[in-house]
């Protein structure tokens, strides 16, 4: 049995529509079930593995600040 995975994309700022839109056209080729913005904690906890597309440096930065 091959595994599905489910892949998150951080989206909270920077290009991440073009991540999911180019992760949408190997998903008929790869082995993945879903692919989901990650937003919050929870999100993050539902993936086999994260994107972090360019950009998002910045706001890891911050939100690693107020935790």
């Amino acid at each position: 049995m091959t595994k599905t995975l489910r892949i998150g994309v951080l989206a909270l700022q920077g290009a991440f529509v073009e991540h999911i839109h180019a992760l949408n056209t190997l998903r008929s080729v790869e082995q993945i079930s879903n692919i989901i913005e990650v937003r919050t904690k929870e999100e993050l906890n539902t993936v086999d593995a994260l994107i972090i597309p360019g950009g998002e440096s910045t706001a890891i930065a911050l939100i690693a600040e107020r935790c």
